[in-house]
């Protein structure tokens, strides 16, 4: 008898235990219906929640963006990780579009519409976490914001909401901003803005044992390769989107050219990269299809300024300096050049213009500068063309346009000349006599192969 309860007793316990699941690098889109982490403990009643959402409005015009800010309220509550929604009242359904404003976020696709969720890229803990949401240009109606709030593995609160947010075709402005007393709200806002610098030194020596029970130990080294990486790969996927050469060198941090964009407000954020920079440029396209012709080019090749080309084939034509160009850096370190700017949704020099809120084929490209305002054609296999149009609205992958036809090309070249060409030529030098007077479908059979293999080539060609 006491064997056999020796034998059960692991077999009760191992039948005891429930899998739990954490998400130190965000949540997945398997969390988009309940927002709750796979902790396998109760969630926190909401009604004794520290964490609140705060709206810069309440009312919003169809299309308009408003801010919204995930906190705390003033004590050491700060929070690791979060997942953040738009939910209309009617039927709960998620709707809108969020726009990262943070470093510590990244958009997850809910209910294929993208961008229609936002959660934490890193577990290290946050007093806040400031966002945008738009509204559908289609949409009237009653939404509220609601996020899941995870202070440590045991404590966590799902589906806080906020305030009731209207979207109504009325609002003469376009934003509405809280009837509350203004004046109230910036007083408990000041206090803990100067309490994290008192506990920013205490903190860290009281928190590790509470991060370590639900933090893996190869976070830190996460954490510490993303601080080394260059800006150019950062949030790429998560808050920008991205493109390389060579094709896949993003996902090994190891580009010679890169791009990226984002939406910012009503304008575009840019950014270029190139690894051999010293004395040459990298550029963008923004093209109809696949091939550089009567297109427009942002390049970062000037030290002081953005400049705007007009491509009509191998010669680009150099439109100007500014086009609306704002914000615009650059710096050149160890051989490598980094451009950043800001470009108006609508950019134009003269007669010509390209409207960026409009889908685009991204064409990306280096070469030689010769002098500003002058630049050369690029070189072989420094240029890249996106597999298909995108909306540089939204953050998504620009995919590699494909070779395979030219591959296929290449093969069929090769079989037509080396093999088929060949043994046709072999055929009729020393299959003639050896084959003579031996016919099929009324010919010599050497000749009957002669003309399959020499029109095989032809049509392989």
């Amino acid at each position: 008898m006491a064997r056999s309860a020796i034998f059960l007793l692991p077999l009760y316990l191992l039948s005891s235990l429930h899998p739990a699941h954490g998400y130190g690098s965000g949540a997945p889109k398997s969390q988009c219906g309940s927002l709750a982490p796979g902790h396998g403990i109760p969630a926190k009643d909401n009604s004794n929640t520290p964490y609140s959402i705060k709206l810069n409005s309440t009312q919003l015009s169809p299309g308009v963006s408003t801010e919204i800010e995930l906190t705390h309220d003033g004590s050491d509550a700060k929070f690791k990780g979060y997942m953040v929604q738009a939910r209309t009242d009617s039927d709960d359904s998620v709707i809108g579009a969020f726009e990262i404003i943070s470093d510590d976020a990244q958009y997850v696709e809910c209910g294929s519409v993208p961008q229609s969720a936002v959660t934490h890229v890193f577990s290290e803990a946050k007093e806040s976490i400031k966002m945008k949401w738009k509204a559908p240009s289609d949409f009237t109606g009653k939404v509220k914001i609601v996020a899941t709030f995870v202070k440590d593995y045991s404590n966590y609160w799902v589906q806080v909401p906020s305030e009731t947010l209207e979207v109504s075709e009325s609002t003469s402005t376009g934003i509405q901003f809280p009837t509350e007393a203004p004046s109230a709200e910036p007083e408990p806002e000041t206090e803990p803005e100067s309490e994290p610098e008192a506990e920013a030194e205490s903190e860290p020596e009281t928190e590790p044992e509470a991060e370590a029970e639900s933090e893996p130990e190869s976070e830190p080294g996460a954490n510490e390769r993303h601080s080394e990486m260059h800006p150019i790969y950062k949030g790429c996927g998560k808050s920008k989107s991205c493109f390389g050469i060579p094709s896949k060198c993003l996902e090994e941090n190891e580009c010679d050219f890169a791009a990226s964009w984002k939406p910012s407000g009503d304008q575009f954020e840019f950014e270029m990269y190139r690894k051999d920079g010293s004395g040459n440029y990298v550029a963008v396209g923004f093209s109809k299809d696949s091939k550089m012709g009567e297109d427009l080019v942002l390049a970062c090749a000037n030290a002081n300024s953005a400049e705007l080309y007009w491509n009509s084939g191998q010669k680009p034509t150099f439109l100007s300096a500014d086009a609306g160009i704002t914000d615009f850096k650059y710096s050149s370190e160890d051989g490598v050049i980094f451009c950043t700017m800001k470009s108006p949704s609508l950019l134009k020099s003269g007669d010509y213009s390209v409207n960026l809120n409009e889908e685009q084929t991204i064409l990306l490209a280096g070469g030689p500068r010769i002098q500003a305002g002058k630049l050369e054609y690029h070189l072989p296999g420094k240029k890249l063309a996106a597999a298909e149009p995108v909306l540089l609205s939204l953050v998504s992958s620009a995919g590699v346009k494909s070779d395979l036809l030219v591959k296929l090309h290449g093969l069929f070249m090769l079989i037509a000349w080396l093999g088929c060409a060949g043994a046709g030529m072999i055929m009729a030098r020393y299959f003639k006599q050896t084959w003579k007077g031996k016919q099929i479908m009324g010919a010599d059979r050497w000749f009957q192969a002669h003309r399959l293999f020499m029109v095989t080539a032809v049509i392989l060609s």
